[in-house]
């Protein structure tokens, strides 16, 4: 059982990992991030439900990898619950594309719970859709320019 203390920390960390392997489009690191049987459930414009690692790995799948996500996720709260940890955090994800920019706000509503390593694995993704704004297309800049003084 994870220190109650550490507990918000821990799952903003897990959370910050599946934003990252969503970013990078990485299919075999949302893998390690869930259990086997994993259950999954969105509300929102669209609404899925969906049951084990293939089916959550789907939703994925369906993502252009070559059109760029940025994930921003804070907001964590946790609660242990037994053996489940019962988490709260607010997100916003953009996508990219060529056509326009797409920024989606909600709110995920994961169970997590540790593996034999201490690992927190996604038990329940439970994504709660808010609002979707539609923007015109953005030019991306370069980071390594510097603006002028």
């Amino acid at each position: 059982m994870t220190n109650r203390a550490f507990l918000p920390a821990r799952c903003a960390y897990a959370y910050h990992r599946y934003g990252r392997a969503c970013d990078n489009h990485d299919l075999e690191a949302l893998r390690a991030l869930a259990v086997d049987d994993v259950q999954f459930s969105i509300t929102g414009p669209v609404v899925k439900h969906g049951h084990g690692i293939e089916a959550f790995l789907d939703l994925y799948r369906a993502h252009d990898p070559r059109v760029a996500t940025r994930h921003v996720i804070s907001g964590v709260l946790a609660e242990q619950d037994g053996v489940d940890i019962r988490t709260h955090a607010h997100f916003e994800a953009t996508v990219f594309g060529a056509s326009g920019t797409r920024i989606t706000y909600g709110v995920y509503r994961n169970v997590l719970r540790e593996s034999g390593d201490g690992t927190l694995l996604i038990v329940n993704h439970i994504i709660q859709v808010e609002r979707r704004l539609e923007l015109p297309a953005t030019v991306a800049v370069d980071p390594t320019v510097s603006p002028r003084s």
